[in-house]
């Protein structure tokens, strides 16, 4: 989860490691690189400062960092606040709502998304999906956890809204589990289930705080629900497309779609879908331009004029709310302002057009608060940073030296997903910091007790379960069973034990790198853990 250094003519200003933030000065000028103002740098001991090699690896090009990320400078109006005024100032533009609602119809790729997405067959399937979901228990930056039928109870919607909203998790919970077979994706849709919950009860804990309207609370649910419906391994730079799609195909089960205003609400929340895909911005630029590249290398193209065009194409990418980077596309939504050969570059990798929210959209309050909500459950609390341990280290992408690595990405991530939030954000932004650190700092403290024994110990009965989830052959483990538990010798001494306090070694795929797949697996279920 790194991106191209950046490095910085002056040394980052220290900062007391207990609380993750430094306090603000006058004198201070903002901070420059993205990890100035990291939440969740610490190593096997605690809570530190992080190493420049560490702030280096994990910086990402792009604007100056948000100072926002930082509670002590989190005052006055933001930068993103006055963007959103510059482009509330725009040329108004209707929306061709026939024309999109017929596009989205036509769509070449809908019945392979709709396929994804079978109907359920039963009532009785449907009961027990409803219950499962009802039931299901999540955590918010600002509450501990609840069923999400509490959640809802509370969000002061209607019973029928309330209905519609769950009604739509239900169809969408039965297509993860139908396609929970599929060995490509194998875990992967449990990962969204996860995620899809606590966003959506993010976003309703967010709502109560701005004061929407209820169509336009429920509005946002629906987006949160479908924009990651569709997301599969091998989809991610598009399956905000596919979750667009994917509404096309599954929303005419919960709402009308009779007359024009039912269409016209359908094709809103698919631009608003579209749009969530704009943070962390500097990530998505980082991600955009790999993906270009390595197409550019396919063509035999390793240098030259279209990689100085794709630097630009990324610049912008990075910097998405900048008026001067954004204009209202003919048929009335946000896009990035891209010539015509950054768009040759983007249909390398099936996009057409960056999607951006606009504040003259009928669709913007649904579309921020989405992102909002997003970006709180994925950065900002322990199951956020869970999900991203989930996802990194051994036989990933990403090569994290720790997997406290892992969760310094997961902080560099929060820094820039924070220039795309809201300031309604900020009071949820705060409370989740402070409870995920001491939560980070609870499961370090524990796994270290047990990992200082040399041992790292799972429940016996689901042992074997995760070892496969994992890739890890048992067979390969020193193991025995001692109280329901099946406990594992990591054959090294804490101080040494790699991926904990010293780096894996990449290179070879042998004991090392089965225990280092335990224990990211720990820790992110215990961060996990409701």
């Amino acid at each position: 989860m790194s991106g191209p250094v950046a490095p910085s003519p002056r040394r980052r200003r220290r900062r007391p490691a207990a609380t993750g933030a430094a306090p603000a000065s006058p004198a201070d000028p903002p901070a420059r690189r993205l990890n100035d103002l990291n939440p969740y740098s610490l190593n096997a001991e605690g809570w530190c400062d992080p190493t420049d090699s560490r702030v280096q690896r994990y910086d990402r090009a792009g604007p100056p960092a948000d100072v926002r990320a930082d509670p002590a400078r989190r005052t006055g109006r933001s930068a993103l606040a006055a963007q959103i005024e510059a482009l509330a100032q725009q040329s108004a533009r209707g929306v061709a709502w026939e024309a999109l609602w017929d596009r989205w119809q036509q769509h070449p790729r809908l019945p392979v998304v709709g396929a994804l997405f079978p109907r359920i067959d039963d009532a009785g399937s449907k009961t027990a999906l409803r219950a499962e979901a009802s039931a299901f228990v999540v955590r918010t930056a600002g509450n501990g956890g609840r069923p999400l039928s509490a959640r809802l109870a509370r969000s002061g919607l209607s019973a029928e809204a309330a209905g519609v909203v769950l009604d739509l998790l239900v169809e969408l919970r039965h297509a993860w589990k139908h396609r929970a077979g599929n060995v490509a994706d194998a875990g992967y849709d449990d990962l969204n289930w996860r995620h899809t919950c606590g966003e959506l009860a993010q976003l309703l804990d967010l709502a109560a705080e701005v004061r929407l309207q209820p169509q336009q609370v429920v509005d946002a649910a629906l987006v949160s629900l479908l924009s990651d419906a569709a997301k599969l391994r091998g989809n991610f730079l598009t399956h905000h497309i596919d979750g667009a799609i994917a509404a096309v195909a599954v929303l005419p089960r919960v709402l009308p779609v009779q007359a024009p205003r039912d269409r016209q609400r359908i094709v809103g929340l698919c631009q608003a879908i579209l749009e969530h895909q704009v943070g962390p911005p500097r990530f998505m630029a980082t991600m955009v331009r790999l993906a270009i590249a390595g197409a550019l290398r396919k063509l035999g193209l390793e240098g030259g004029a279209a990689y100085t065009i794709l630097d630009g194409l990324a610049a912008r990418i990075a910097d998405p709310m900048n008026p001067a980077h954004v204009e209202r596309h003919a048929e009335g939504y946000g896009v990035l302002r891209v010539s015509r050969d950054e768009r040759s570059l983007l249909k390398l990798v099936d996009l057409h057009d960056w999607y951006v929210p606009h504040p003259l959209t009928p669709w913007f309050a649904a579309s921020s608060l989405v992102i909002d909500a997003d970006s709180l459950v994925n950065y900002v609390t322990a199951d956020g940073v869970g999900k991203i341990v989930a996802i990194c280290g051994p036989g990933t992408p990403f090569c994290d030296q720790t997997v406290f690595h892992s969760i310094f990405s997961c902080g560099a991530s929060f820094v820039d997903a924070v220039s795309v939030m809201s300031d309604a954000a900020m009071a949820s932004v705060e409370r989740g910091l402070a409870t995920t650190r001491e939560r980070i700092d609870k499961v370090r403290a524990g796994m270290a007790r047990e990992l200082g024994r040399g041992l790292i110990a799972f429940p016996r009965d689901t042992f074997e379960h995760i070892a496969g989830e994992e890739g890890v052959d048992v067979t390969q483990l020193k193991v025995r069973r001692l109280r329901g538990l099946t406990v594992v010798q990591t054959g090294y001494a804490i101080e040494a034990l790699p991926y904990w306090s010293a780096p894996l070694d990449y290179a070879t795929d042998g004991h090392d790198a089965r225990i280092a797949r335990l224990i990211r697996r720990k820790v992110a279920d215990l961060l996990r853990a409701v």
